[in-house]
């Protein structure tokens, strides 16, 4: 029995909370296949060391722009127009149950993107991102245990229940990713350690959306609210899979800039952030540049990020 709280889809919409629903959803897929194309036409851009950052943003953009096109279909087959608006049949809940299908694969592929700009390498690296990518699915997949499978008269308490469970995995993916910032930014450069820091308060503080509509689909009803959630996820949706895959894609631009300043990398191409030159084309040992060069000065990263 599925929990008929589920995304307010027992709500009858007015027109205009229909078509102001149906706006944001097509306007978030849009968003997200113009996310994909940009994703795939800049991937050349990044060195090989960084390219798990490009492989994952491909993934969670492409995801997520099917997950929408499909709730774009559930929303225009299950809500009926009548004299009082758009009522939704019984299946209805699909359109709360595709958006958890498509974030059970695109959260964890965002932690996997954060940390592959990170600094740890090797066994630490590896352990790091599992831990990361496990719990944040079970994140996922515990909240739509409690939002979609359990249902019966205590279907609210049991929702509230799997909702705790949910949370306490949000906080260890949280501190796993904490601690894997906290200990690069202190092995970045300064410019590096700005992009990163910046990349992980807009993921983190964008999580906190997803609880919270949570909260609000297990006390509240009505039309009103069913569309305020749905637009809430279409924008939250969009800031953090194509906001926060910008700034890591440019942030793996930088590093591979600064790997080919030291030479420790190669790219067959000048790289550029914001029209600011960051390293020229070439070898690992024809860009590693004197300092009194005219095309570009040579910056040095410090002692720590040489060591890692």
């Amino acid at each position: 029995m599925i929990n008929q709280l589920v995304g307010l889809s027992t709500a009858t919409l007015s027109p205009s909370q229909y078509f102001l629903t149906l706006s944001f959803v097509v306007a978030a897929g849009l968003a997200l296949l113009a996310g994909f194309i940009r994703a795939c036409t800049t991937g050349g851009e990044v060195g090989s060391r960084y390219r798990t950052a490009t492989i994952a943003r491909l993934c969670v953009a492409s995801v997520a722009c099917a997950s929408y096109v499909a709730m774009l279909i559930a929303l225009h087959t299950t809500y009926h127009a009548t004299a009082g608006g758009f009522d939704p049949d019984g299946s209805a809940v699909l359109v709360s149950a595709l958006r958890y299908m498509g974030w059970s694969i695109t959260v964890p592929l965002l932690t996997a993107q954060l940390l592959s700009v990170c600094a740890s390498v090797g066994t630490a690296a590896r352990r790091t991102c599992m831990m990361a990518i496990g719990s944040a699915f079970l994140m996922i997949f515990t909240g739509f245990f409690g939002m979609f499978v359990f249902g019966g008269p205590f279907s609210t308490v049991i929702m509230l229940l799997w909702g705790a469970i949910s949370g306490l995995f949000w906080v260890i993916t949280t501190v796993v990713l904490i601690r894997a910032v906290r200990y690069s930014l202190l092995r970045l450069t300064s410019e590096s350690a700005v992009l990163l820091r910046g990349a992980t308060i807009l993921l983190l503080s964008g999580w906190i959306v997803y609880p919270v509509v949570y909260l609000i689909q297990a006390f509240t009803g009505g039309g009103g609210w069913a569309t305020a959630v749905q637009i809430a996820l279409c924008v939250t949706d969009v800031v953090i899979k194509i906001g926060f895959g910008g700034l890591v894609h440019r942030l793996a631009k930088l590093r591979t800039a600064e790997d080919m300043r030291v030479g420790d990398d190669a790219h067959p191409e000048s790289i550029w952030t914001s029209s600011v030159k960051q390293s020229d084309t070439g070898l690992a040992r024809a860009v590693y540049l004197a300092t009194d060069a005219e095309n570009h000065v040579r910056r040095t990263r410090p002692p720590s990020a040489t060591a890692v």
